[in-house]
């Protein structure tokens, strides 16, 4: 019987030690499992490729803008000064692509880092007249991207080239791809076109767009961008027009009343524009009391 005890106590302290030498190698395969999890887990993050580059923030920011034509740059002629252009609270200066030649490229680079210089923004519009083929839509955006404008302002490309949802966002990443943090103006009028019903529709997902209205026949377009641009989330722009040009529209007869009307509405304003005839000598004063 004793024996049997002793037998069977052996037995059990075989069986123990095996349970035990088991449970340290289950533990020490864990441990290898673990381990190896954790070296693999730090080299993905050594050579995972960086984190893309954070969304850039909407376009919402207050804008009082003004447009300078191409040739008053290049011919030297008179147009306000950049320090004029701040006292008055100005953020937004602009030009346009004439030619798109490259002394043209070079005179409007030069012009838009003394406007940095000066504190201003900057944009640089992109259309028709001048723009005389889409192709070259894409092209100007990069460019104009590539030397520094802080906005790219592509003038009633939807209207005038009956352009499809595709194309105008094809524009848009193109110059995005050159600057992600580039913003855009999109200048559309609606009658007869809807253009700019379809700029808003087509782009409310880009936040660094915005969509201004240049409808100078009647005030009732401003308050149509203004509920547009409630609907798809934008801040409302518009702008206004202070030369003389081939037609006497409305908002150039009674700037006046349509400034009064923006100041009302609270919606940010870019003017058109400073050209080379010297008309806009006219009402500036008035402007830059806005």
């Amino acid at each position: 019987m004793v024996g049997l005890n002793l037998k069977d106590g052996l037995s059990c302290s075989h069986q123990r030690l095996t349970r035990i030498s088991r449970t340290i190698l289950a533990v020490t395969f864990i441990v290898f499992l673990l381990s190896s999890a954790s070296q693999a887990i730090a080299q993905q993050a050594t050579h995972a490729p960086a984190s893309s580059t954070p969304a850039a923030a909407p376009y919402t920011r207050h804008e009082k803008g003004v447009m300078i034509d191409t040739r008053v740059l290049v011919k030297g002629l008179p147009s306000p000064s950049f320090s004029e252009l701040k006292q008055a609270n100005f953020t937004l200066v602009g030009t346009y692509v004439d030619r798109g030649s490259g002394s043209e490229w070079k005179t409007i680079a030069a012009w838009i880092q003394r406007a940095h210089g000066a504190g201003l923004r900057t944009f640089i519009m992109i259309g028709p007249p001048q723009l005389t083929s889409l192709s070259l839509a894409s092209q100007w955006t990069k460019k104009a991207a590539s030397i520094g404008t802080d906005v790219v302002e592509l003038d009633e490309l939807v209207s005038s080239f009956h352009l499809a949802r595709a194309q105008l966002r094809s524009i848009i990443d193109t110059g995005l791809a050159v600057n992600p943090n580039l913003q855009f103006i999109i200048t559309e009028y609606e009658y007869g076109s809807q253009g700019l019903t379809n700029a808003f529709s087509w782009t409310s997902d880009y936040p660094t767009v915005r969509i201004a209205n240049d409808d100078y026949w009647t005030v009732s377009y401003i308050d149509f961008e203004i509920t547009l641009a409630q609907q798809y989330g934008k801040a409302p722009l518009t702008w206004l027009i202070f030369s003389k040009g081939s037609q006497d529209f409305d908002c150039y007869i009674h700037l006046d009343a349509w400034m009064a009307y923006c100041k009302q509405k609270n919606i940010d304003v870019l003017f058109f524009y400073v050209d080379p005839a010297r008309t806009w000598q006219a009402q500036w004063t008035m402007v830059l009391s806005f």
